[in-house]
């Protein structure tokens, strides 16, 4: 009986830490391995048109930087990560390359293509520090071509931000000495138009690959499509049977996920406009694209205090705009690690330095009604631009209103 009673206990105790460990995991997030299933690829009806391909990964100091909450670098790894776990079995050499500050590092290969010492390779890498030597890893891959027969794909996983330079010149130097046999696969981490503009221009130059930005690749289905185009091409048919492209996209009707509509994106589809900072305005027409959500802004994207307007020559803030300010006082609550610029801005009415000087007194009695709030200070920067910044025209009383303004910037 006792005996029974002590094995009861042990179970009990067993189920209740099982129990804890299961419900105290810490839930995955939008690049975890853990929420990723590779999906598989049919390769009956499609011919292997790489031999050997080349991953670069940015680990420079811009890639410790965060985006949608995870470090840049964590995000690159994971979509390497995705893509070693979504190669289908393929004949390949592969090979691992890291930028770091001033450096090249080697990793892997270039040697017989292996998942689980990629992987492990892979795994082991750590961000660094410094800028980003693109030129001098695209002059490095030099080395690995040379020594390489068929084709090759440099796939390039990088924010491209705080590049030594663009990396055009590099890769044409690479294209003239192999052509057709080098493609070039830029993957974007991250949203900076910057760095949207230096990968793009590394495509272009490598003519027959593309750009693609890691968020529209992460999950399962849309990293077997990017394999499919990078790794895989239609198996030869007769003349007659060549396949065409039904909507003109330039994106043939075998690949083109919607043959039907004319797209823009890699897969022959529309691209939605993207809006990051979900404000309402596109990113194509946002002037301010780091606006805090809640924030009320503008036609051009900009956290404005839009009823919060000056008589002429005065900066005190009249008791009717308490709720305009109210309500940013609560995007500030809710945003406690947000750090804002309180820009004032002015009419034409007056000279520049008079206006400059009131334009301060505007942003300081805005940042003052916060502080009250008890908003701290030092997430409060009041600076004053004059009329230096006009909105609207200032030949019209309207024009003039609207420019006597105060705009939220955030500084973080």
């Amino acid at each position: 009986m006792t005996n029974k009673f002590i094995n009861l206990l042990f179970m009990v105790g067993l189920s209740a830490f099982v129990v804890s460990c299961a419900t105290s995991k810490t839930p995955s997030t939008a690049f975890s391995s853990k929420s990723f299933d590779a999906a598989s690829i049919d390769t009956s009806n499609r011919a292997q048109k790489v031999d050997n391909f080349i991953v670069i990964l940015d680990a420079s100091g811009s890639m410790a930087q965060r985006h949608k909450g995870e470090q840049k670098f964590v995000q690159a790894k994971e979509i390497v990560s995705r893509l070693n776990q979504t190669i289908p079995d393929l004949k390949l050499t592969g090979a691992l390359r890291t930028l770091d500050g001033k450096k090249v590092g080697e990793p892997y290969g270039l040697k017989s293509y292996s998942k689980s010492e990629l992987e492990e390779a892979l795994a082991a890498q750590q961000s660094g520090a410094g800028s980003t030597p693109i030129g001098m890893a695209f002059d490095n891959a030099n080395n690995d071509l040379a020594s390489s027969q068929g084709q090759t794909a440099i796939i390039f996983v990088s924010d491209g931000v705080n590049t030594d330079g663009a990396p055009s010149a590099a890769i044409a130097s690479l294209k003239k000495q192999y052509g057709d046999r080098l493609c070039i696969y830029p993957v974007r981490i991250g949203q900076d138009p910057t760095g949207q503009a230096v990968m793009q221009d590394a495509a272009r130059t490598g003519q027959c690959g593309f750009t693609v930005n890691a968020d529209s690749i992460a999950s399962s289905q849309a990293m077997a499509n990017y394999v499919e185009r990078v790794f895989l091409a239609e198996k030869a048919m007769p003349m007659e049977a060549k396949i065409g492209d039904a909507d003109g996209d330039g994106v043939l009707d075998n690949a083109d996920k919607c043959p039907n509509v004319p797209g823009k994106d890699p897969f022959g589809c529309p691209m939605a406009p993207m809006d990051s900072d979900n404000d309402g305005v596109v990113d194509a027409s946002d002037k301010c694209p780091r606006t805090p959500k809640g924030a009320e802004v503008n036609l051009a994207g900009c956290w404005v205090l839009a009823d919060v307007q000056f008589d002429t020559d005065r900066w005190q803030i009249k008791a009717k705009h308490y709720g305009v300010l109210e309500r940013a006082y609560r995007v500030l609550a809710q945003n406690p690690d947000l750090t804002i610029e309180i820009q004032g801005h002015t009419d034409n009415v007056g000279t520049a330095d008079y206006n400059q000087a009131l334009s301060q007194k505007r942003a300081i009695s805005v940042r003052q009604y916060l502080v009250e709030k008890g908003i701290a200070a030092s997430r409060l920067r009041a600076s004053g631009y004059g009329l230096t910044q006009p909105i609207d025209t200032n030949t019209t009383g309207n024009g003039r209103a609207r420019n006597r303004r105060v705009q939220l910037d955030p500084l973080q």
